[in-house]
């Protein structure tokens, strides 16, 4: 718990997109990751089961996590990242 809030703590500081898409990322994984395969199914499939009240909120908040990962790959892996909103 103290890993997750400490890197939201961070992201809430970043300028970027892409620095905010890593710290949030990492907040989740230290959250709700088992440490094994197919991380961004398996992130976004829990975040929406536990933010999401009903099953079109699940489907919703499954895209904006799978959204960010895709958003801090591009960034981790040197692409060139726009700001977003």
């Amino acid at each position: 718990m103290r890993v997750a809030l400490t890197r939201v703590g961070w992201a809430r500081r970043k300028k970027s997109a892409a620095n905010r898409a890593i710290e949030y990322s990492i907040a989740l994984e230290a959250l709700l990751s088992d440490g094994r395969t197919e991380m961004t199914h398996k992130i976004s499939t829990r975040a929406a089961i536990i933010l999401g009240e009903n099953a079109d909120e699940r489907v919703n908040y499954r895209k904006l996590i799978k959204s960010l990962y895709t958003l801090r790959s591009k960034a981790v892996h040197g692409s060139v990242v726009n700001e977003i909103g």
